[in-house]
């Protein structure tokens, strides 16, 4: 929509109208007439030079109309006409385009502006547009009132969401649509960085991301691979393990660390004394060692209070062996309500990928519900007192590292994607928060 007479909308900024005089029949004049019309010829003469001279001391300015006329006042007194709707400028009367965020775009006097802006019009489009894109390649500018409407449509408001970058071993990078990714990953490229670069540093302390084929250049000069580097940029998930530590966890941590990744363990506050070396070794390789209370405890049957006093046990016990308490909680049987959460006072982490590891105790079922369900941000719930989850992880830590994913712990995951958790907070992964 165009409406270029935006001072019909406001008054305010209507055009000055100089005053017209009125027109009167020619006749003769007297004598006595024109001796009047010669002392107001003088009379003008000498205002007239008056004002050259004023003019000449620099007391007077030039101000304009909005017909374009030019007047010429007292310094003193230009902030009076200005506050009537003169111009200080001529460049003031020249006319733009102004954007408001319905889809209207008026045309004003650029003095004016500022005052719209107020109003919500503004000469810089971007204030009013957003740009969208369309998984075709098509890019449009639509008011910011309207962007739900083409979102429902199939639109998007980042680029990201409709093009991808692909990467090859050989560090030739290029950025395609969405829709044609697919073939190109077929054809040997790859959407994720870290399946073909590694982050290294150099003997003087530079951080480079080195592409594969280079690699070993690089470590021939002395550089070296950073290990636990999190990318934000790139996919990461949260492995959690719940009911350990137990016999089969030292071997989960040795593949953990030799794949630079690390998990999420909600331990047993009773095993700790039990397995405190395994404990120890998580800490150490930066694995997160979280709560699961003392004795596995159901939240909603036993109350508030004493779930409360079975994560603080817990939480001393842990700190008691690694030099700090447990800052995620996790319900057991998934159990909890708006009391627990108040009594415990810690971020509840729930799960998005429920592996059934318990139930099925087979390491090609679990193996597969973390392959074939994995995304970008999810939470996996397994358990590391079974030997055929454990059997499973061995499989899916370098399989997701392998794919590009990132092995975080949760902390970490909520602290990259959402700014961290919050207490009393429930979280199943980083789109689902209550």
């Amino acid at each position: 929509m165009d409406n270029t007479d935006i001072y019909e909308e406001y008054p305010e900024l209507r055009e000055i109208m100089p005053r017209q005089p009125r027109r009167r029949k020619r006749r003769g004049m007297s004598n006595g007439g024109k001796l009047l019309i010669l002392l107001v010829v003088m009379a003008a003469a000498a205002a007239i030079l008056g004002l050259g001279l004023s003019l000449a001391s620099g007391n007077t300015e030039i101000i304009y109309g909005a017909d374009g006329a030019a007047r010429e006042v007292p310094a003193g007194e230009v902030k009076k006409y200005l506050a009537e709707g003169w111009y200080a400028s001529a460049s003031d009367l020249t006319p733009v385009k102004l954007y408001a965020e319905d889809g209207t775009v008026v045309t004003a006097r650029r003095g004016d502006a500022d005052k719209l802006a107020e109003r919500g019009y503004y000469a810089d489009r971007a204030k009013a547009y957003t740009a969208m894109y369309n998984d075709d390649g098509r890019t449009l500018y639509v008011p910011n009132a309207l962007t739900g409407t083409y979102k429902a449509e199939g639109w998007h408001d980042k680029l990201s969401d409709v093009v991808s970058v692909l990467y090859k071993s050989d560090g030739s990078k290029m950025t395609v649509p969405k829709a044609q990714a697919a073939a190109y990953i077929e054809d040997g490229w790859t959407d994720r960085l870290l399946k073909v670069a590694k982050k290294m540093v150099s003997p003087e302390g530079k951080e480079e991301m080195v592409f594969n084929d280079n690699v070993n250049a690089y470590l021939d000069s002395g550089w070296t691979i950073i290990k636990r580097v999190i990318d934000p940029d790139q996919p990461m998930v949260a492995l959690t393990f719940d009911d350990g530590p137990g016999k089969y966890t030292p071997a989960l941590l040795d593949c953990l660390e030799k794949n630079n990744g690390a998990a999420t363990f909600f331990v047993l506050g009773q095993l700790a004394n039990t397995y405190p070396d395994v404990i120890k070794k998580a800490s150490e390789i930066g694995c997160e060692v979280a709560n699961h209370t003392w004795d596995h405890l159901n939240a909603t049957s036993a109350g508030a209070e004493k779930t409360a006093e079975s994560v603080r046990r817990t939480s001393d016990a842990v700190r008691e062996l690694i030099g700090k308490g447990t800052a995620l909680y996790r319900p057991c049987y998934g159990a909890y309500n708006k009391d627990v959460l108040s009594a415990v006072n810690l971020p509840a982490i729930m799960w998005s990928i429920d592996t059934l590891d318990w139930k099925t105790k087979d390491a090609d079922a679990t193996y597969n519900a973390v392959t074939t369900k994995v995304y970008d941000g999810a939470i996996i719930l397994m358990h590391d007192i079974h030997e055929a989850t454990v059997n499973a992880a061995l499989r899916i830590i370098p399989k997701l590292t392998e794919e590009g994913y990132q092995l975080v712990t949760v902390s970490e995951l909520l602290e990259y994607r959402c700014g961290g958790a919050e207490n009393a907070k429930v979280y199943f992964d980083t789109e689902d928060i209550q």
